[in-house]
């Protein structure tokens, strides 16, 4: 039975790239240089959102004292909360390598190991 209920609550789940090119493209000159990559683990009850961009894009994506980010992080965890997941947003530098030999992330927010 519970499956049946975690089975309904990832179908409502959100798409997550739409949602982010759409939070991040009044931001960025280029909306098509933005790069993303979705994972979702734990069945589906843990989300994971990569996002890359180029450098010049970076003032503007983090806003002062990061307040842009911040409202982004605000709306994609509130859309990830209806839908009974967790959300993770990972903002990286352009030139990172693909998952797995990751450079460090432009984020310097503590993680919480949960």
């Amino acid at each position: 039975m519970a499956d049946i209920g975690r089975a309904a609550a990832l179908a409502d789940a959100p798409d997550y790239r739409r949602l982010i090119a759409f939070l991040f493209a009044p931001l960025i000159d280029a909306p098509s240089q933005l790069r993303l990559d979705v994972e979702q683990t734990l069945g589906g009850r843990r989300v994971t959102i990569r996002v890359a961009f180029t450098d010049a894009e970076i003032g503007r994506i983090f806003g002062r004292g990061g307040r842009n980010l911040q409202a982004i992080r605000a709306i994609v965890s509130a859309a990830a909360q209806l839908a009974g997941q967790q959300v993770s947003l990972e903002i990286q530098t352009p030139d990172s390598p693909a998952p797995g030999g990751r450079k460090p992330f432009l984020d310097r927010r503590p993680r919480r190991d949960s």
